[in-house]
């Protein structure tokens, strides 16, 4: 008899299947190509990494739509854009230095929120390693960071 131990998931049947076994649900049983086997591989496998893995590239996904969302891709390459004239107009003597910064306030405070949601994304990336697999399965993406 298989006992998964809780631990059934896209990334434990991919482990069963690159050691060349197999595992599938039949009437409520667990039935495997070589119990034995497949049973050391269950006892073996831990989800955890492949989970938080999973999870932080779904905190990433959420910090980029965020991003986008503040300011959109088309907007980002106009600010950009509107920033390399902005210094080479100074650099050439153009506009002055107190110019320059009163143009470039809009342009930096949206920039420092986007910074703002990238070190957001990264702490909670980070945090995210240190939780349990029941913990993690209830991280919420979109609003627990």
């Amino acid at each position: 008899m298989i006992d998964t131990r809780g631990k059934v998931c896209a990334a434990l049947y991919a482990e069963i299947e690159r050691q060349g076994e197999g595992l599938k649900q039949k009437d409520n049983d667990w039935v495997a190509t070589d119990e034995v086997k497949v049973q050391s591989i269950i006892d073996a496998f831990d989800p955890l990494p492949d989970e938080i893995a999973a999870k932080q590239q779904l905190i990433k996904n959420e910090a980029n739509k965020r991003i986008v969302g503040l300011l959109p891709t088309s907007k980002q390459r106009n600010n950009l854009a509107s920033s390399i004239e902005l210094l080479y107009r100074h650099a050439v003597g153009d506009i002055t230095t107190s110019e320059l910064s009163i143009l470039m306030n809009s342009s930096q405070s949206l920039w420092d929120q986007v910074q703002a949601i990238r070190s957001a994304s990264d702490a909670a990336e980070t945090s995210i390693e240190s939780l349990t697999l029941i913990e993690l399965s209830s991280y919420n993406v979109e609003s627990d960071w």
